[in-house]
């Protein structure tokens, strides 16, 4: 391998301080929200053009929807001039490939009136995707634009994407599996506030429909309201979430379990007239898992919660479904020489190496589910800024996350 010395790279990233967030706020000012991904994937594919690596839009097929993977939402979108981007600085022979993965889709503005009006305050960017995940294409950016700098050329490939719709679940990563993309390893790039994560928890969304007797209020006792028995579904559900937690303890890379392992009711509806007993209540909700159970173990032990703790009624006026996102937990042995050697990175760094699970979810399970590829996740930020109106990411952090990267495809996939 090819050394190159921390110190130059240190100058190097700090060099770049102000182009990476120059570059950011570019990125931000794409409000590229799912169907709206067109225009960043172009810009995208203009950059990373420059930098000399081979490049391609990859369209995604409308055959995707039929995937028993795929992750629908409220949205129903085609993909027409919504691409995929990779861009591959090809290896010279010998060593190992990697793929590098980071979404350019963001989550709407909500109530932030200035979301993709990005803001420079002193170290800090501030806009919608700032820290999820547009300052992860910015470490990616940095990284290849270093080894281009120092004239080093890897001997395995480094692959680098852009992926759409990771925030309804991740049919763009999913499209590149389904495609035949792979390598030897995989490093998503995410918020995980310079945590190693060889592992994510699972998270589930489900829709649970209760079915009542309706009449009107004045003879209430003779019927059977939808949401009382909903009432008693939600504490079914709460116990479910009690013995869920206290099965997932002694997890090496969850030790605290409740962090991760969680299961919340988002939305209630039912009724339709205040003098009427309702015949209907539906619940929708999600629960997050750790990888001791799969995504077909919870489904099934939410049904067979309710057939063991609900009353006659309720065992026989329920249904549950899980039409959205269903996003599987997965981990990567913590001596993986993946995870080894990307800890060794962060140890040169001066960050802590020590690997520990994130407690959401992401395109990660995908990668090693599906294709069966060694992934990790890591990346700067903080998950309480994702989403938020006041969404933000260092730039400092996005140097150091770059320095780290960059450290790490000097091991893996070695240079010449």
């Amino acid at each position: 391998m090819k050394n190159l010395d921390r110190n130059s790279l240190l100058n190097f990233l700090d060099a770049q301080k102000d182009e990476a967030a120059r570059l950011l706020a570019q990125l931000i000012r794409f409000p590229s929200t799912q169907g709206q991904e067109a225009e960043i994937q172009e810009f995208l594919h203009e950059r990373f053009r420059a930098l000399g690596l081979e490049t391609e839009l990859l369209p995604i097929s409308p055959s995707l929807k039929a995937d028993p993977e795929y992750s629908f939402s409220d949205l129903d979108i085609d993909y027409d001039e919504r691409p995929n981007l990779v861009a591959t600085l090809q290896g010279t022979g010998g060593g190992r490939s990697v793929m590098l993965n980071a979404h350019s889709d963001v989550v709407p503005a909500g109530q932030w009136p200035g979301a993709f009006e990005p803001e420079i305050k002193g170290d800090y960017v501030y806009g919608r995707g700032a820290c999820d995940d547009k300052g992860k294409i910015v470490v990616m950016y940095l990284a290849l634009s270093g080894l281009k700098e120092f004239g080093l050329r890897p001997r395995g490939d480094i692959i680098a994407t852009a992926v759409i719709e990771e925030e309804v679940g991740g049919n763009g990563s999913l499209a590149l599996i389904r495609g035949g993309l792979r390598a030897d390893a995989v490093v998503v790039l995410e918020c995980t506030e310079f945590t190693l994560a060889p592992a994510h928890r699972g998270c589930l969304w489900f829709r649970a429909q209760v079915e009542g007797r309706a009449t009107h209020l004045g003879k209430t006792r003779e019927a059977i309201s939808a949401i009382d028995e909903a009432t008693e579904l939600i504490q079914i559900l709460k116990n479910y979430e009690k013995n869920l937690i206290a099965q997932s303890k002694g997890h090496p890379l969850f030790p605290e379990p409740e962090e991760a392992v969680q299961l919340n009711i988002g939305m209630i509806s039912a009724g339709e007239w205040p003098s009427t007993v309702p015949s209907r209540c539906v619940l929708e909700g999600g629960v997050g898992f750790l990888p001791n159970k799969t995504l077909e173990q919870v489904k099934r032990e939410l049904k067979e919660a309710v057939q063991k703790e609900g009353n006659e009624w309720l065992r026989e006026h329920f249904q549950i479904d899980f039409p959205k996102l269903h996003n599987d937990a997965y981990e990567t042995p913590a001596d993986h020489p993946l995870v080894e050697t990307f800890g060794e990175a962060m140890q040169e760094a001066g960050l802590d190496p020590t690997p520990k699970g994130w407690i959401v979810s992401c395109d990660a399970r995908l990668f090693s589910k599906l294709a069966g590829l060694p992934t990790i996740v890591f990346g700067p930020g903080r998950l309480i800024d994702c989403h938020s109106n006041e969404e933000k990411i260092s730039i400092p952090d996005i140097l150091k996350a770059a320095e780290v990267l960059t450290l790490f495809l000097l091991r893996w996939c070695g240079t010449e």
